[in-house]
């Protein structure tokens, strides 16, 4: 699970963890491993980036290493700007897409590497790239 430390990730870590499974959790903030009330021996954590290639072979070795395979993921890790539109540079810009885009693909193709009978795969997004928005303000701008 991506982005595990917080949030959607967090929970989906709690809930897998619940329901029996082995599940390492990524992500580049400390893993609230107090939060967890189910059996933590089935958990392992992975302070990684997902823009960062080899850390994304590191953390998915690290997850095979302590349970012999990866069935799937949930890729959860993303971020987003609060910048107006005339606000945001081309660095701020280019950091949003090296996470939300380049990363969900190198973390898909590391872990699509270890799944040599199948697996799934999970992705999520912002409903609000549908509606879009200026940002600033809390609003949210681009998040891609």
């Amino acid at each position: 699970v991506t982005g595990a430390a917080s949030g959607i990730g967090l929970a989906c870590v709690e809930n897998l963890l619940a329901e029996g499974h082995r599940v390492c959790g990524m992500d580049l903030q400390p893993f609230p491993v107090d939060q967890i009330k189910a059996d933590q021996s089935r958990f392992i954590d992975a302070r990684a980036n997902v823009a960062n290639q080899a850390e994304c072979i590191a953390a998915t070795k690290r997850a095979v290493d302590a349970f012999g395979k990866v069935n799937g993921l949930i890729h959860m890790a993303g971020i987003h700007s609060s910048l107006t539109w005339r606000e945001i540079t081309t660095e701020h810009l280019n950091h949003i897409l090296s996470v939300n885009v380049t990363g969900s693909f190198l973390i898909a193709q590391t872990v699509a590497e270890q799944m040599e009978r199948g697996g799934a795969m999970v992705f999520a997004s912002s409903s609000s790239i549908a509606v879009g928005g200026l940002g600033g303000s809390g609003r949210g701008g681009p998040a891609f």
